[in-house]
């Protein structure tokens, strides 16, 4: 019996997106990731879903970009509505946008904190009769499938959680043997640090969560990462700033607010002084 060798870390996160492909395909779906804490971001910043913060179905990327006010509805529809409704309740729903596109939106909870939000769709809903919509985008809204039954949609709901845990834990394992550590504390110390930088996180609080002291714990930290506590979290509310910058109805002030920064002009300090522009000029580079 010939064995198969196990993939290495790159091509299994190269293969994230094509599987992606296939299950949507084999759902007949759309999936959109709003990542909000950057879990689906590889250890080096890099993005595994690239480009699934946009609804990419063909009638809901009609004319986003091209009509005049179409792309802030939808940025307002997703980050004023949408993403809100889903932090605040933590349970899955169904949202009709402006548009008439039907979604199902899904948490993904990770160590009991919801860490994205997963649109699944498009199925036909309700236009907004305000707001007109060219008949040369309405053939492609007569395409979109009917909403499916109760019964479908919780099953289509379960399918979809189910693949994006596992694919969740794949890239923790990943992440886990890139790091080559010898003892289990080096993750614990990882995991804590990037769950908890975007609040207000203390090295009390990690001793706390090791059953340590805190100077043994911040002895701890300098011997494992060469790095203070404080360096430690800073470089992760980076990462997490950068991930949310990738994402373009995401206003500066909020991205401030969700990694830890008291105000806009101390996170575009500290950003710049890390990265060498500010953040508004990088997102202006990506985007």
């Amino acid at each position: 019996m010939k064995l198969l060798q196990n993939p290495d870390k790159q091509t299994i996160l190269n293969e994230f997106e094509e599987s992606l492909k296939k299950f949507e395909q084999s759902l007949g779906v759309n999936i959109t990731i709003h990542d909000y804490t950057g879990v689906l971001y590889h250890l080096d910043g890099k993005r595994i879903f690239p480009k699934r913060n946009y609804h990419q179905c063909n009638y809901c990327m009609a004319g986003r970009f091209k009509e005049p006010g179409w792309r802030k509805l939808c940025v307002r529809d997703c980050l004023e509505y949408s993403d809100s409704q889903l932090i605040k309740v933590s349970q899955p729903y169904l949202k009709n946008c402006w548009k008439g596109v039907i979604e199902l939106v899904i948490p993904l909870i990770h160590h009991k904190k919801m860490v994205a939000g997963i649109y699944v769709g498009a199925f036909k809903g309700e236009i907004n009769k305000d707001i007109p919509i060219p008949e040369k985008y309405l053939s492609l809204y007569k395409d979109l499938p009917e909403l499916p039954n109760s019964e479908e949609l919780s099953q289509l709901q379960s399918m979809v959680t189910i693949f994006l845990h596992g694919m969740l834990a794949t890239i923790n394992n990943v992440t886990d043997n890139e790091q080559n550590l010898e003892h289990g504390r080096k993750i614990l110390i990882s995991r804590f640090i990037q769950q908890n930088a975007s609040g207000n996180i203390k090295l009390a609080d990690l001793a706390k969560f090791l059953c340590l002291s805190p100077s043994r714990t911040g002895h701890l930290i300098r011997t494992t990462f060469k790095r203070t506590f404080t360096e430690l979290v800073l470089r992760e509310r980076m990462i997490l700033a950068k991930t949310m910058l990738d994402n373009d109805w995401i206003s500066l002030e909020e991205i401030a607010e969700r990694t830890g920064f008291k105000t806009v002009n101390y996170f575009n300090t500290v950003f710049k002084k890390n990265y060498g522009i500010p953040p508004g000029q990088y997102r202006k580079q990506i985007l």
